[in-house]
């Protein structure tokens, strides 16, 4: 989110364009085609330390992730019909390999809330 707040143009377009890089070789490293929508997406941060993290932090980068998934026909779009919600947490330590996951999970079995 500070890197949204007051942050020169170019500074957020580096920012998507490299996320989109990252986000476009982990789509090809799963193997990943179009999933059935609607999808439920959680985003867990595994941070480099114990210091503490507002979830919510993660706003701009989880944005930017989700538009990478709709660019690369992962996901048609990223509207409220397709993307049902998205959960920002939880953090977890991870010391050695600090990284962002995102679980993707279609909403087409039984159980699933579809908020008809």
């Amino acid at each position: 989110m500070n890197l949204g707040r007051g942050a020169h143009w170019s500074q957020i377009k580096q920012a998507r364009d490299t996320t989109h890089l990252l986000m476009k070789a982990a789509i090809r490293k799963a193997k990943l085609t179009t999933l059935p929508t609607p999808v439920r997406i959680t985003i867990i941060w595994f941070a480099p330390n114990r210091h503490l993290r507002d979830p919510d932090g993660l706003a701009l980068q989880v944005k930017m992730c989700i538009d990478s998934l709709v660019k690369e026909k992962v996901i048609p779009d990223d509207n409220s019909t397709k993307v049902y919600d998205v959960t920002c947490g939880p953090i977890v330590v991870a010391r050695d390999d600090p990284r962002l996951e995102l679980h993707i999970r279609s909403m087409d079995g039984p159980g699933d809330l579809r908020g008809d």
